[in-house]
């Protein structure tokens, strides 16, 4: 068991938004001491490392909820329609920016995000 000290070393992840996931219920502590500790396994850091990689990928809170309550089956369904909805969001954005040229930061930041994508769709 790991306390949120560890989790945050390890995940580099802030306390704040350890003590934000709990209280959404997106990553409960497997336990509570009676002085309020929390304590977190090695299965919710492997949680907390896929909630990272959905929060990269621009999916919110409840997105992300809704992926990880589904059955395994169902999770590649959602998955799937989540990651087209985020490509297409993009595409709409290089669509819009056909009009003015994109400066460099932005043509990386869009670059990187499609790869992401299809990386994930692949």
């Amino acid at each position: 068991m790991y306390t949120v000290y560890e989790v945050q070393k390890r995940t580099k992840t802030t306390i704040k938004t350890l003590r934000h996931y709990h209280k959404e219920g997106l990553l409960v502590p497997d336990k509570i001491s009676e002085a309020g500790y929390r304590y977190y396994s090695e299965k919710n850091i492997q949680r907390l490392k896929d909630i990272s990689i959905f929060r990269e990928l621009g999916f919110s809170l409840k997105e992300i909820e809704e992926v990880l309550v589904a059955s395994k089956q169902e999770i590649y369904c959602i998955q799937q329609k989540l990651i087209e909805k985020k490509m297409n969001l993009y595409k709409e954005i290089m669509k819009k920016n056909d009009s003015q040229p994109l400066n460099f930061d932005q043509t990386v930041a869009l670059t990187g995000m499609l790869s992401q994508c299809k990386k994930i769709v692949d």
